[in-house]
């Protein structure tokens, strides 16, 4: 074997199982959505709407401001997923948004007295 054919086997070998698994990889991760998982769809995405509901695009109740940050209150202006405007004890948001059911979640929008 001269050196030039093992040069080009040796390249072969190593070369060839790179674009293999580069070709692979691109293939299984193109149709992924997002920060989602291979091969699956991003159900709770397609649920959210485009952008999220603001205290300009639902607040305005008697008695609510609008949420900022270091803001400690009990009661908050909530936006649901269906987009009805509600107002809810912090706790419950707190909960609605921890649990593992995307389709409850609810968007905090203001501060209630």
């Amino acid at each position: 074997m001269t050196h030039r054919t093992f040069a080009a086997t040796i390249a072969h070998a190593i070369l060839l199982p790179i674009a293999a698994l580069a070709f692979f990889f691109t293939g299984i991760t193109h149709e992924a959505p997002t920060g989602g998982r291979i091969g699956t769809t991003d159900t709770a995405a397609a649920q959210r709407p485009a952008a999220a509901p603001t205290w300009d695009s639902h607040g305005g109740a008697k008695g609510c401001e609008p949420m900022r940050e270091g803001v400690l209150t009990d009661l908050v202006l909530v936006v649901t997923q269906q987009g009805d405007v509600e107002r809810m004890d912090f706790d419950s948001a707190w909960a609605v948004v921890q649990d593992d059911e995307p389709a409850n979640d609810v968007y905090v929008v203001g501060a209630c007295r």
